[in-house]
């Protein structure tokens, strides 16, 4: 069975302190399940320039999962990852890229990047279905385009990429 880590309602140091652990304890993370049930597991890390939960067994990424993360430029999620919650990546104004891509995700809530300044480029998998919540991508100034082609979407949420000048 997997070591369990939960990192729900923890201080934003303690939460970097724990993920900067299970980085260096774990050579690989595949022994670890990081379960994120209430969201916020990462919010306000104002210091976090990098989150790599590529080999973590982790089915959802809550509500404010890391919102707030000013200094947060680069993002790995895991293949597993099947849902991600309200205003997941919100205010995250360094992140340029975000490649969800190579998860499983099938639902994504509403705001999931708002105000991500720097974004200029999102992938998604081919398995999303559901992106119908409102104001997604809501003033990512620097995000020229969204290629959802490939995915399964039928619906998209108002305010979809308002605000975006590129």
């Amino acid at each position: 069975r997997p070591a369990l880590a939960s990192l729900r309602g923890t201080n934003p140091d303690v939460q970097h302190a724990v993920v900067g652990v299970l980085n260096s304890v774990h050579r690989s993370l595949d022994d670890v399940e990081l379960q994120c049930p209430g969201g916020e597991a990462f919010m306000e890390c104002c210091t976090l320039e990098a989150l790599s939960l590529a080999h973590v067994v982790m089915y959802h990424a809550g509500d404010d999962f890391a919102k707030e993360c000013d200094s947060l430029a680069s993002v790995t999620l895991p293949r597993v990852l099947r849902c991600v919650g309200d205003r997941a990546f919100g205010v995250c104004e360094a992140l340029t890229r975000l490649d969800l891509s190579t998860t499983s995700i099938t639902k994504i809530g509403k705001a999931f990047c708002v105000r991500c300044t720097a974004l200029v480029e999102v992938a998604f998998p081919a398995s999303l279905e559901d992106f119908s919540g409102m104001v997604n991508f809501c003033k990512c100034e620097s995000l020229a385009q969204i290629d959802l082609s490939h995915t399964s979407i039928t619906e998209i949420g108002s305010s979809f990429a308002n605000h975006c000048h590129s």
